[in-house]
């Protein structure tokens, strides 16, 4: 046993005499004489020079260390500098015993001033492309066999390393630096630990991390992984494995990355990666974003999306969901959310980044909040659960709902819209500057809003459908509508159900600035159908105050003009309500001749019919076919029953056939028409009254309750012009008026007249202080019209039971002038003298100031034909026609009426003239206010046809 102890002993001597005597003879080598053989042997492989500057030595312990100084490695020959790697100093440590069973453990490398650069030529060739010789090549191909074991490294560090990446096409440089690197793993089967600080491009970072062993990665196991960095403002965190890491495939790991604002995150990472160099960022504030990635670089799915940017105050963006292909972008499926407080601010927040914002200004209307589901792909991307909400109530709240089937087609549109408020007027002026079509658009306060619609379909066609609009109040006004439109696009298929009702407009039209009468409380409703060729209202139902209308009114724009087709009818029309008030007659004593302000003057005197041109340019800008029928109309007093008016607009020419109404039970009828086609418009009215009560009339226009009888009329006009002077100047035709049997209240007389009427009626009438009414037996105005001109040959006749009277003359249609004779006689056995009454009461002066004056009776000596007198023109051979004896004895109404010739009458008995009154001229008088009627009346004719004209194209012009 001692001797087994003593062998070993020996033994034992002799290896560590083995071991002392191989480390004075490694010590004694100078390792700086294989720098050559190191240079040449790495040319030999490279073709490029090896330069070792510094010592090469080895340091000898149980743990020996290699370390080299001064290393630099050419470049290739067109390279930007001549060396491509510099090493300040390289140091490996290896343990001594494991080497002795071939068994190599590196316990650390360090690497300290590493500076290589990586560049390619316009070619795209690198310069860590080596041509090695052939015999090199070959030499290592006979000796590649069985691959050599991987050497344990326990530790490695680096320090003050940079590689620079120089593309030779761009010319664009990345630098890569690391101040320090710290790798270290217990063994190949052990977790590998590291930590490293430094730059890219001059932006600072720092990560830390835990990987797999290294045989996991020989073997191809999984190889777990877990890394948190810092970077661009941002701290990232990845954790999980890499399936097979060979291929790196079989990912399956957790993304993390937060940061306190996004924007200069951004900043930090635009300056390194140019294809983000355009886009802008606002400081919208805090992100985080993390997501689990599983598959291959070929087919990456990313599920449990959930991403966060922005605070609330300003804008909070959420996403949320998974994407199955992130490679080739398919099978999305993730939810997007976004709020803020303030719509405006979020806005201006932007607007230097989205160009498509830079000139929309938003009004502030509070807070907003969308949401929307995004599936499918960047080829089929569909947009469910949308649910959208701008603003408050108090302004303008805006919700949208829905679906997109296609957002990228822009089909299978299915969205509810809906937009409500307190008050419209706010809603207008909140977003005026930002509408430019609302500039100029004033809405009084009206009060609440709401609008809502369902919008299905594509940009080429869009339906409308649950279309629900209210605006206003109904003490103010209120306005509805519903219904669809069957293509939006082309605003076709509509059918909406309208109204319209108020109670009270004033405070509207007060809040307004304008003027306008009072308008009673009214309510219009219809269905609203139609588009694009043409819209129609159907169902229409329209009351005001005691006013109605029914009926359907239809508008056609197809063909070369638009064309307006109507029926309508009504219970009862009250004008009186929806007319402003008449205008009051001036105070007396005010000059007649103000109306010279509308119609101007001519010779100094003013003119009833205005010069002023017709708007007929009106009628040739739309057909229109009207029928409208109407059981009651209250106008001025008036009481109109069964109205029947049906027009036609043609091309310019309007007919109004038939028209007819009852009114003062009597019955009126005619037509009118004006055609507008050539130069000269022409004018023709037929008009035809029976059995109108007269006296009914003058009292329902609260004129006179003077008289009653019953009127028949026939008026026949012609004329041509562009204005009522014009048409009036040329006018042709015949005006006929009878009245028949009625009486005169001669209190009513009484209170119109005075002085002088009520002597000279009292003449008439001896027993006019105890009657109360004088008989009327007929009545005529007989008048025929050409070329302006209306001429009375003794067609104007008055006859009462105690009184005659028959007169003739002109009217001047063009300069207005009045030029009439009027001849009063009292009938046999009344006791009347005609020593109290006028011999011939003569009218003088315009339509618009007419005069009348009483004659001496002895200017008239001997009688002539009325025909005889025009022909020669004067107004005393006027006045003698109608001394005529051949008529005196005549019935006045059948002279004028023309059914009594001369060679009749002269067969009645005579009556004999009474002497001539005193001379004096007065202008007051039954006989006055009787012819001062009947000037007038024809002036009102006239006048009223003028009127009707004005009336129907727009008045005079300013």
């Amino acid at each position: 046993m001692k001797r087994a102890w003593k062998i070993l002993a020996v033994i034992a001597v002799l290896l560590v005499a083995v071991v002392v005597a191989g480390v004075v003879v490694l010590k004694s080598i100078d390792f700086n004489e294989y720098r050559g053989l190191i240079a040449e042997q790495v040319k030999a492989a490279t073709g490029r020079d090896l330069t070792i500057a510094g010592d090469l030595r080895l340091d000898i312990s149980l743990t020996p260390a290699v370390a080299v100084e001064g290393v630099t490695f050419a470049n290739a020959p067109w390279g930007s500098r001549p060396e491509m790697v510099t090493l300040r100093r390289l140091e490996v440590q290896v343990e001594l015993l494991p080497l002795l069973t071939g068994d190599v453990r590196v316990t650390r490398v360090v690497l300290i001033g590493l500076d290589a650069l990586l560049e390619t030529d316009a070619k795209g060739r690198g310069n860590w492309e080596f041509a090695a010789p052939e015999e090199a090549a070959g030499k290592a191909a006979e000796e590649g066999g069985e691959a050599a074991l991987l050497p344990v490294v326990h530790e490695v560090r680096i320090r003050d390393l940079k590689i620079v990446y120089r593309d030779g096409r761009t010319g664009r440089r990345t630098v890569f630096g690391l101040d320090s690197l710290e790798a270290s793993a217990e063994g190949l089967d052990s977790p590998l630990h590291l930590a490293l600080k430094g730059a890219y491009n001059g932006a600072p970072f720092e990560a830390t991390g835990r990987f797999g062993s290294v045989n996991r990665m020989i073997e191809g196991r999984p190889l777990p992984v877990f890394v948190e960095a810092k970077a661009f403002g941002a701290f990232v965190r990845v954790e999980g494995d890499i399936g097979q890491p060979r291929e790196v495939t079989g990912l399956n790991m957790t993304v993390s990355v937060r940061g306190e604002e996004l924007a200069l995150t951004l900043e930090a990472v635009r300056a390194q990666v140019p294809a983000l160099k355009d886009i802008e960022v606002p400081a919208v504030g805090p992100y985080s974003l993390s997501a689990r990635i599983r598959g291959s670089a070929e087919k990456l799915s990313v599920s449990d999306i959930d991403v966060s940017v922005g605070r609330a105050g300003l804008v909070l963006v959420k996403v949320t969901g998974a994407v199955a292909d992130a490679v080739q972008a398919t099978g999305l499926n993730v939810t997007v959310s976004v709020r803020g407080e303030e719509l405006a601010r979020a806005v201006e927040a932007v607007r230097a980044q989205v160009p498509a914002l830079k000139d929309i200004e938003v009004p502030a209307v509070g807070p907003y909040s969308l949401s929307a589901r995004f599936r499918g792909s960047a080829e089929k991307l569909s947009v469910s659960d949308i649910d959208v909400s701008v603003g408050r109530a108090g302004l303008v709240l805006v919700k949208v709902t829905g679906a997109v089937a296609d957002a990228v087609q822009a089909t299978g549109l299915n969205v509810t819209i809906s937009v409500r408020g307190e008050e419209l007027a706010r809603a207008v002026e909140a977003v005026r500057a930002q509408v430019p079509a609302l500039k100029d658009i004033e809405v009084p306060p009206v009060g609440p809003y709401s609008l809502s619609a369902r919008f299905k379909g594509s940009a080429e066609k869009l339906s409308v459908s649950d279309i629900d609009v209210s605006v206003g109040r109904a003490e103010q006004v209120l306005v509805k509508a519903t219904g669809t439109v069957a293509d939006a696009v082309r605003a076709t298929g509509l059918d909406l159900r309208v109204a319209i009702e108020s109670q009270d407009l004033s405070p509207l039209i007060e809040a307004a600035g304008v003027t306008l009468p009072k308008v009673p409380a009214f309510r219009i409703a219809g269905r609203l159908t139609g588009g694009g060729g043409g819209y129609a209202v159907d169902d229409l139902t329209a009351k005001f105050g005691a006013s109605d209308l029914a009926g359907r009114v239809a508008v056609s724009l197809g063909g070369q003009r638009p064309r307006i087709e109507a029926r309508l009818s009504s219970k009862q029309i009250d004008l009186e309500e929806l007319l402003p008030p008449a205008a009051k007659e001036p105070p007396a004593g005010t000059e007649k001749g103000k109306t010279e302000t509308e119609n101007g003057k001519e010779g100094g005197a003013p003119r009833l019919f205005s010069a002023d041109p017709l708007p007929l340019d009106g009628l040739k800008a739309a057909d229109a076919k009207l029928a409208f029928r109407a059981e009651r109309v209250k106008v001025r007093g008036l009481v109109l029953s069964d109205v029947a008016l049906d027009v036609a607009l043609n091309d310019g020419r309007l007919v109004i056939k038939p028209l007819t109404v009852t009114v003062a039970d009597g019955r009126v009828s005619g037509d009118i028409t004006l055609d507008a086609r050539g130069a000269i418009p022409r004018l023709a009215v037929n008009l035809d009254a029976r059995k109108v009560d007269l006296g009914r009339l003058l009292k329902d226009m609260e004129i006179t309750d003077v008289l009653e009888s019953r009127l028949d009329a026939t008026v026949n006009l012609k004329g041509g012009g562009t204005s009522v002077r014009a048409i009036m100047a040329g006018l042709d035709g015949d005006i006929l008026a009878t009245l028949g049997e009625g009486r005169i209240n001669n209190k009513a007389v009484d209170l119109v007249g005075a002085d002088l009427l009520t002597e000279v009626f009292t003449s008439l009438n001896p027993l006019a202080t105890k009657d109360d009414y004088t008989r009327l037996t007929c009545a005529v105005v007989r008048m025929a019209i050409r070329n302006g001109v209306a001429t009375a040959d003794k067609g104007i006749a008055v006859e009462t039971k105690k009184m005659n009277v028959i007169g003739s003359g002109t009217v001047n249609l063009k300069t207005e002038k009045l030029d009439l004779a009027v001849r009063p006689r009292p009938k046999e056995g009344l006791g009347i003298s005609l020593g109290g009454l006028a011999g011939l009461v003569r009218i003088k002066g315009t339509l618009a100031e007419p005069r009348v004056g009483i004659d001496e009776m002895g200017v008239v000596k001997t009688g002539a034909a009325v025909g005889a007198a025009l022909a020669t023109g004067g107004l005393s051979l006027i006045a003698q026609g109608l001394f005529d004896k051949a008529t005196e004895g005549a019935p006045p109404c059948q002279v004028a009426l023309g059914t009594v010739s001369p060679a009749t009458a002269s067969t009645a008995p005579a009556q004999q003239p009474a002497p001539p009154p005193a001379a004096k001229t007065e202008e007051k008088g039954v006989i006055e206010t009787l012819t001062k009627g009947v000037s007038e009346g024809i002036g009102g004719v006239v006048k009223g046809v003028g009127g009707v004209l004005e009336g129907l194209f727009g008045g005079k012009k300013e």
